[in-house]
């Protein structure tokens, strides 16, 4: 099917940090035939410059932080037929306990739904004024903004419309309280649920099971044409990189107090990212972590992290995170030649095993951790090199990029519902 526009409705792309791994899906989605346009809805109050160029400069901004008036406002939604439908839900199941809290949950995401739909629709409208237009909506996640675009399906009825399901916006265990807003009616409403993992399809139809046929699975991927080290040279200094937000799901401590067992010299632990505890993660590696040195760099393009992996011999990449998807950070380090040490959560499984990395059970004491980095830094070079050359040609197989959304542009062109 030949699409008009193809609207994207980003959280961050182009205009913040967060969402570097979809300029490799970009790229390839750039090769449609149809004009594309970025919409990108953020709380944040001002949006940077742009990253990349577009032609025509079709990239927006839309802000929709709730001011004290529309959150008292949101109260009216009670009436609205979805939120009543919402609640009857989520009482129906009788799963929560903390019933007021998400009531609240449900009220001010759909409030912020409904200003991303008044605020998009004139942008849309300056590139599609027929409804009969065939134009494909595509959220990059499945939440708010993804509300938001379906509630346009009745102004284009001749539209198709999904969204991408990556890890937090697919497992209610990793919000506090366990709940997820407005997950049925995404579902229902989207021509197709796009998810990362097998794991994540499954954990879908185990709660929703009607609507299976709306699921799929198509992987996200990187690209990396850069050189990687196959060959140690100085085999008394080791690395160890990590990679992700610095937040409580992704338990960076667990990383510390598995690193401060080692009893290896000259260890360097670098990590690349940052978030709401650095400041506290900084103070504990200051405390624990006498025994090795690290960095931490910061938020970083994936050019930065991937120019660094090709320059610097990294002889493991470590993530202890309670719950995933499957992270692009993972693929990165695969596609370097990286083995891998990562917990058994989400759709990691379908990415790292026992030829390219090391996985373990998510609640594997420290001390046991800190004695698989031990073995594998004594790992022979034959061993070590077959263990690089594994990762490598696992991502090249599975998680290249090019060869990943050029799957998922045929399914957007041949078999989209």
């Amino acid at each position: 099917m030949k699409y008009k526009n193809l609207f994207i409705f980003s959280g961050a792309f182009p205009f913040f940090v967060g969402e570097q791994f979809l300029y490799d899906e970009f790229e390839e989605l750039s090769k449609l035939d149809s004009n594309i346009v970025i919409i990108c809805i953020s709380d944040e109050e001002k949006k940077t410059e742009q990253k990349i160029s577009f032609v025509n400069n079709n990239a927006h901004y839309v802000q929709i932080k709730l001011n004290k008036l529309e959150k008292i406002l949101s109260l009216r939604y009670l009436f609205f037929p979805e939120v009543i439908q919402e609640i009857r839900n989520i009482y129906k199941r009788n799963r929560f306990m903390q019933k007021t809290q998400i009531l609240k949950i449900i009220l001010l995401d759909f409030a912020k739904a409904r200003k991303i739909y008044s605020k998009s629709f004139p942008i849309i409208q300056k590139y599609s004024l027929d409804k009969e237009d065939q134009n494909l909506f595509y959220s990059y996640w499945h939440d708010i903004r993804a509300i938001g675009m379906t509630m346009m399906k009745k102004r284009f009825n001749k539209s198709k419309f999904i969204a991408r399901a990556h890890g937090w916006d697919v497992y209610f265990e990793r919000q506090n309280p366990p709940y997820l807003s407005f997950k049925e009616y995404l579902l229902t409403k989207l021509n197709s649920t796009i998810l990362i993992s097998n794991n994540a399809q499954e954990y879908i139809k185990d709660r929703f099971s009607h609507i299976e046929n709306k699921l799929v699975v198509q992987k996200l991927g990187k690209n990396n044409s850069r050189h990687y080290i196959s060959k140690k040279i100085d085999k008394t200094h080791f690395r160890i990189c990590s990679c992700s937000s610095v937040n409580e799901v992704k338990r960076l401590e667990r990383i510390i107090n598995s690193l401060c067992l080692i009893k290896t010299p000259n260890v360097k632990w670098i990590h690349f990212g940052d978030g709401p505890l650095m400041k506290e993660i900084k103070a504990m590696s200051n405390t624990k972590l006498k025994n090795i040195s690290f960095e931490f760099k910061g938020n970083q393009s994936n050019t930065e992290i991937l120019d660094y992996y090709s320059e610097n011999f990294i002889d493991l990449f470590i993530n202890l995170s309670s719950s995933e998807g499957i992270p692009v950070s993972i693929m990165e380090a695969l596609s370097a030649a990286i083995p891998v040490l990562a917990t058994d959560v989400g759709g990691v499984s379908e990415i790292i095993n026992n030829k390219n990395g090391y996985l373990i059970n998510k609640d594997l004491e420290c001390s046991n951790i800190s004695i698989i980095l031990e073995e594998h830094f004594n790992k022979s070079n034959k061993d070590m090199k077959e263990m690089r050359k594994n990762a490598r040609e696992f991502w090249s197989k599975n998680y290249r990029a090019s060869k990943n959304y050029k799957r998922f542009i045929n399914f957007l062109n041949e078999n989209l519902e």
